[in-house]
């Protein structure tokens, strides 16, 4: 409505108005790809948190997934439906993250909105019973493993302990291990809200629409036109999308992949090399690391379950276009900077809980001030090098594939004029 009333019958000016909606969620994709790196808070890596969180973000308004979104007006519903999801995910992670019930609250809210922008993302809810059930399940790690004086006042793991307040507050939990072993269970409401928003949902679905299953592309039904096979072979078909290919039919995407010349075969190619040297690099930390906690298995969860959960809602109606694996393909290039904090994370940890003065043996076998400030300059020198040697080759191979697939974007969208809604759409528009 808003939209209307503001660009009235201007039809060129919906374009840009979309346009613009889109940059500034590329600006959320940003904070929230920061965010995921681990790298904001700290001085050594900082521009690295920030290039790759500019990358994600111009790697989000580039894709030629973009079509419905900047040329259509409903392509503003499409565009706050894949903000509000990735809100969603962005409030379970720091959910997961210990960082208490208002992230919790944040995400139940962007998905109560979600869900009635576009109401295939009713498939997200059990995301919320996953979250929930891995942080409790790390929860109980830590009570088991340090016992109450590892969790603050409201049952939450906390870090070791660096100022005055957060060991009088570790002392405090001390003495209280049985209060803490109520707590270390999930609150009833955290199961409970996602799904009364379902249900009023639903509600609200019957008493408008007079029945509470949604409906499929195009004005069908789901329940008539569904088939397994289909649904199946859709889903496939979004996977090769996010890894470039263009494996639909040449009027929903464009150009199909087999259409296409042979130098933007060689780049996706490429693409996928690059791809498979940051999982490399990934896995052998992880190997080197030797365990897995339930909050990082509850990460990787949320982010791989949040993209198979929107890839099997947009494959199980009669066609499949571009415009659904938007999403799913941002929550990748997300998945890519969480791998990437996981990578810092021994770093971020090391430079933001260690204290800045040296211990007491290492100063008093330091004899004046100019040897303990060398000291100091060297521990941060070799610090920086530590998480440098870490995180740069991953940054790297995401920025060669962010710069192959650069040209395959580009010539994906000189081929627009191929996509079903643009052939009506322009003669419209040229009146």
């Amino acid at each position: 409505y808003l939209e209307f009333w503001l660009i009235g019958p201007h039809v060129h000016w919906y374009a840009r108005f979309n346009v613009l909606l889109n940059v500034l969620i590329a600006w959320v994709i940003y904070f929230f790809s920061r965010r995921l790196t681990r790298l904001t808070n700290t001085r050594t890596a900082r521009f690295v948190g920030q290039g790759v969180g500019l990358l994600t973000g111009g790697l989000y308004l580039q894709s030629h997934f973009a079509a419905y979104q900047i040329a259509q007006v409903l392509g503003l519903l499409e565009s706050l439906a894949l903000l509000l999801a990735l809100l969603t995910l962005w409030g379970l992670f720091d959910y997961l993250e210990g960082r208490g019930k208002g992230a919790y609250l944040r995400a139940c809210l962007s998905f109560f909105l979600v869900i009635f922008t576009h109401e295939r993302y009713i498939a997200l809810a059990p995301l919320f019973y996953l979250a929930v059930f891995m942080h409790w399940r790390n929860q109980r790690r830590i009570y088991k493993a340090y016992g109450a004086a590892a969790m603050d006042s409201d049952g939450r793991p906390m870090e070791t302990g660096k100022t005055s307040a957060q060991k009088r507050e570790r002392r405090k939990n001390g003495a209280s291990d049985t209060l803490h072993r109520e707590r270390i269970g999930a609150p009833l409401w955290e199961f409970l809200l996602p799904a009364l928003i379902l249900l009023l949902f639903f509600a609200v679905r019957m008493a408008v629409a007079g029945e509470a299953i949604p409906v499929g592309t195009a004005g069908t039904k789901v329940q008539d036109t569904f088939s397994l096979s289909q649904a199946i072979g859709f889903a496939w078909t979004q996977v090769a999308y996010i890894f470039g290919i263009n494996a639909g039919h040449a009027i929903y995407c464009g150009v199909s992949f087999l259409d296409s010349p042979r130098w933007v075969w060689l780049l996706i190619g490429g693409s996928w090399l690059c791809l498979l040297g940051m999982l490399i690099l990934y896995g052998r930390n992880a190997w080197q690391r030797g365990h897995i906690t339930p909050r990082l298995l509850g990460e990787h969860l949320l982010f791989i379950g949040f993209i198979g959960l929107c890839i099997g809602s947009s494959s199980i109606t009669i066609r499949l276009e571009t415009r659904w694996v938007y999403v799913s393909y941002t929550a990748a290039l997300l998945y890519l900077s969480f791998l990437l904090g996981e990578l810092a994370k021994g770093h971020v940890a090391q430079e933001t809980t260690e204290p800045r003065v040296l211990n007491m043996e290492t100063v008093q076998g330091l004899r004046t001030r100019a040897a303990v400030q060398r000291r100091r300059e060297m521990e941060d020198a070799e610090r920086k090098k530590a998480c440098l040697r870490r995180i740069l080759p991953f940054s790297v191979l995401f920025l060669l594939y962010g710069l192959v697939m650069t040209p395959v974007e580009h010539f994906d969208r000189e081929h627009y004029d191929n996509i079903f809604f643009f052939f009506d759409q322009d003669r419209v528009n040229s009146l």
